[in-house]
């Protein structure tokens, strides 16, 4: 045991000279070693792919986690290769917490990166998370749909990959005021006349639109600064919510939606980017957004257009 913990405080030296090497080529990579948190990227688990499949969804994830710089990342290929300790590589098999958590701590209390890849009714998912050792729990997690064609996986990687590692702070930029439970305004005291209109566009399901609980056209009329849009969609294979709630606040210079619905959903934004879990936290915008659900587990997607029109 003296001689495996030897070794590995030897691989933390080697990442010194591992992330110098890759800054020389790479300058994705930013900053100094010294401040960064590590990160570990563990080999990918998969039932439905062979090794060589696995491979591949392995070094894309490598590649595309190095692009944040946010990270000091090193893979457990390097760290067996220097090991010299097949022993290693067959404890990174455990998917359980614990497991992945004692690794990491004695690789001096690095995060690990786990993925796995599932099939489910014909569809391929990436699943990642992150495990965080010192506090044996796991603190990020993403879900994205892999294409079928492997020439589409760096795309399907690289949206799982930022939704899982995209800045906090970047999304909090979008995260509106906890205002939601403030009076409503009338209108006129933001500086809003009477054609101020909120237009809804469902483009993949027919939905019935509900403003405030009462049967509304695609054209909403707001006559003060909240108020609720309700969806009931039509369930059809891969398409429909049985509802959608999307809460707004009109402010003086934009306008912020809170959405929940059921079932549960997965949102993204018009570029494809994980925006978190329904019930999400209202998300600010000047004019336009768009928001896609989907719940894979129900095979659901439901795609929402909004456009806020000052009057």
């Amino acid at each position: 045991m003296m001689k495996i913990a030897m070794k590995l405080s030897m691989v933390l030296l080697l990442m010194v000279a591992l992330q110098a090497n890759r800054r020389g080529a790479d300058r994705l990579y930013l900053g100094d070693v010294q401040g960064k948190p590590r990160l570990f990227v563990a080999p990918v688990t998969s039932r439905v792919f062979n090794a060589e499949s696995r491979d591949l969804v392995g070094m894309l994830l490598l590649q595309e986690v190095s692009r944040f710089g946010d990270y000091d990342v090193l893979s457990f290929a390097e760290i067996n290769a220097v090991l010299g300790l097949e022993k290693v590589k067959d404890q990174l098999g455990c998917s359980d917490v614990v497991c992945l958590s004692e690794i990491g701590m004695a690789l001096g209390g690095a995060d690990i990166l786990q993925a796995e890849v599932k099939k489910m009714k014909r569809q391929t998912f990436l699943k990642l998370s992150i495990v965080k050792p010192l506090e044996v729990r796991t603190s990020h997690r993403a879900l994205e749909m892999l294409p079928g064609d492997f020439q589409k996986w760096p795309k399907g990687v690289r949206q799982a990959v930022t939704q899982l590692l995209l800045p906090i702070q970047s999304r909090q930029d979008n995260i509106a005021p906890d205002d939601f439970v403030a009076e409503p305004k009338p209108l006129k005291e933001l500086g809003l006349g009477d054609g101020t209109m909120i237009k809804v566009v469902v483009a993949n399901a027919a939905c019935t639109i509900e403003h405030n609980g009462t049967t509304s056209t695609q054209s909403i009329m707001p006559q003060v600064s909240r108020g609720i849009i309700g969806l009931s969609c039509s369930s059809t294979a891969y398409s429909g919510f049985e509802k959608v709630e999307l809460s707004y606040n009109i402010g003086a210079d934009s306008i912020a939606y809170q959405i929940k619905s059921k079932p549960w959903a997965i949102v993204r934004d018009k570029n494809a980017i994980g925006l978190g879990r329904t019930p999400l936290a209202p998300q600010r915008s000047k004019n336009t957004a768009f928001f896609e659900l989907i719940n894979p587990k129900e095979k659901r997607l439901l795609r929402i257009g909004l456009r806020f029109v000052r009057g």
